[in-house]
């Protein structure tokens, strides 16, 4: 799930056999992990939410506990970006 908050775009990703909640924020790449923690700790914790509540609505009888689960917060990829251009709609 891409999402672009206060001019900054982060990625999400899901991954349902494992548990996972991958965090990938191109601006924090040489940050250590509990500063992308502090920063994207709620954003996951709100987002989760409502995919589990888009899960129970749509895919009824898929019983996944989504409560839990590993947050994976990729750094060290490579250099942080210095700039990113917001989308505009």
């Amino acid at each position: 799930m891409l999402v672009v908050r206060d001019g900054r775009c982060s990625c999400y990703f899901w991954n349902f056999e494992q548990q996972r909640i991958h965090v990938l924020d191109p601006l924090m790449m040489r940050c250590c992990i509990s500063s992308v923690h502090r920063r994207h700790g709620q954003n996951i914790t709100i987002l989760n939410e409502g995919i589990s509540r888009c899960k129970d609505t749509f895919f009824n009888g898929w019983n996944v506990d989504m409560i839990g689960w590993d947050r994976c917060y990729t750094v060290g990829l490579g250099a942080s970006c210095h700039r990113f251009v917001a989308l505009k709609p």
